[in-house]
């Protein structure tokens, strides 16, 4: 998992134009992401694959919580987080 930091491009763009833009290698996934989702306040960062959810600091990229998930969301107000874990279990 790779971030760009957007802010560091030309100020004079041409439309069409590519954009060169510097990488910094965050880490890697044990599996296939589906989905990368920032919490509200975009301190937090859950990578969901198949099954399963690890959540990661933004900046660091360092690992705070994971388990298994069918579905993960974000809460709007307290910036936690809602897991299925199984059809009968939320968490």
């Amino acid at each position: 998992i790779q971030q760009m930091n957007v802010k560091t491009a030309v100020d004079e763009v041409v439309d069409g134009e590519k954009i060169l833009l510097p990488t910094k290698d965050l880490g890697t996934a044990e599996n296939i992401p589906k989905k990368l989702e920032h919490n509200p306040n975009g301190q937090f960062i859950a990578v969901v694959s198949e099954g399963e959810y690890v959540v990661n600091t933004a900046l660091a990229w360092r690992p705070k919580t994971f388990g298994q998930c069918m579905q993960f969301v974000w809460s709007h107000e307290t910036g936690g987080y809602g897991v299925l874990e199984t059809p009968q279990c939320i968490k």
